[in-house]
């Protein structure tokens, strides 16, 4: 029944205790955010778009627009504490304020998305949703080593960073007799999900392996195939 309340405190106990395997993820940095990035996109794609556009129909709600404003306002605040740092120094320790900022808004977000589809009646859908996040949880921390290591670096500083995938289960589960709250937040995660997987987790330039990045989307049909074939068996 709190199938998501277990998933939620998987994934912030796994990430508490991160640093134990972290420099193994680092070994296959590319491998895996390759990988990542095609498993999520797809997810995004295919399940979470699909989600929204369907909320947006029944319900009259204009959903991606609150998902266009999760993209555009957390580019604009990275973009306006940027460029106010004059000073070098300033500028590094912003730099790293901001991206702990993010990796905690991700984390929330992380939390909410995945226990969204549990408390709006598909459960089905929140399994499915739990592989990509887990991969994007893991590939994301390691591509923002510097702050994933600042948060480790004190157990407050763990707590926090862990704690914010269970708040945000949390917040799902409060919000989940408002219907239309709980859809514009899950839009919101959206948009903060795009612009960190596009600014982030995104291969660039020679970065990357596009075969890693093809076998994500393929794994991410295999998933929807195999959820397919089980719900037509029972």
């Amino acid at each position: 029944m709190y199938e998501y309340v277990i998933i939620a405190i998987a994934l912030s106990a796994a990430y508490f205790f991160s640093e134990s395997f972290f420099e193994h993820l680092k070994k296959i940095e590319v491998s895996l955010t390759s990988f990542s990035a095609g498993l999520f996109i797809t997810a995004i794609f295919l399940t979470m778009l699909p989600v929204l556009m369907n909320e947006s129909k029944t319900s009259g709600m204009n959903s991606f627009f609150v998902a266009l404003w999760g993209f555009v306002i957390l580019h604009i605040f990275e973009k306006y504490v940027l460029q106010y740092s004059k000073k070098k120094e300033d500028f590094l320790k912003n730099t790293l304020r901001l991206r702990m900022f993010s990796q905690i808004l991700n984390h929330l977000m992380l939390g909410y998305a995945i226990t969204f589809f549990f408390v709006s009646k598909a459960s089905l859908w929140g399994y499915i949703i739990s592989l990509p996040m887990a991969f994007y949880l893991f590939s994301s921390a390691v591509i923002s080593e510097e702050s994933h290591k600042k948060f480790h670096s004190t157990i407050t500083g763990k707590l926090v960073a862990s704690a914010a995938i269970f708040a945000g289960a949390i917040i799902a589960i409060i919000l989940s007799p408002f219907s239309t709250v709980l859809t514009y937040t899950f839009s919101f995660a959206m948009g903060v999900f795009i612009y960190i997987i596009v600014r982030d987790v995104m291969p660039t330039e020679k970065r990357g392996n596009v075969f890693y990045f093809l076998y994500g989307i393929i794994t991410y049909f295999l998933v929807l195939g195999l959820m397919e074939l089980i719900a037509a068996l029972t």
